[in-house]
């Protein structure tokens, strides 16, 4: 993990976030590995009525393959919530949306951040339709945080290698 213990970055989103969007933001989250960055979905697609759409919904977001069979599908690992309560605290009407914060006090895992009894601290909310480096980089021109920093050159590091690796199908080695 690259986050202090008392940061964290929600990247909050809807079902009608398009759907590239959505996927480059599992990339990147399952390339950070970090357990206190999540995407936030505010309730179930359709309502709490309806699971269906909302597997179907995160099959598309999360399978690298969506059109895989269950028991052989490779998915990008990314913690996901379903919190209307942190939509409440951070303000978000619009989505996507990504947000950092720090100064959150520690509280039990099974309550959500969301709730008054936490200490939220401050918080910087970016909105749009914006790569995760991009948007963290803008952030962090306020918060000065070398965490930020620190995640900013691990994606754009991983993203060069990529490219280079697809570019040429080898490393250079």
């Amino acid at each position: 993990a690259i986050l202090k213990e008392d940061e964290r970055i929600y990247i909050f989103i809807s079902s009608s976030v398009p759907k590239e969007t959505l996927q480059n933001y599992a990339r990147d989250l399952d390339a950070l590995g970090d357990p206190k960055i999540s995407i936030v979905m505010r309730g179930f697609v359709g309502g709490m009525t309806k699971v269906r759409p909302t597997l179907e919904f995160l099959k598309g977001v999360l399978f690298k393959d969506e059109n895989c069979y269950l028991d052989k599908c490779e998915a990008y690992r990314v913690p996901m919530l379903i919190d209307p309560l942190l939509f409440r605290r951070y303000g978000i009407e619009t989505v996507p949306a990504i947000a950092y914060a720090r100064g959150v006090s520690g509280m039990d895992s099974a309550v959500s951040e969301g709730v008054e009894m936490g200490k939220a601290g401050e918080y910087y909310v970016l909105f749009g339709d914006a790569a995760i480096d991009g948007a963290l980089e803008f952030i962090n021109r306020e918060v000065r945080a070398s965490s930020l920093n620190c995640l900013v050159l691990k994606l754009r590091r991983g993203h060069d290698y990529e490219r280079t690796v697809n570019k040429f199908g080898h490393t250079g080695n």
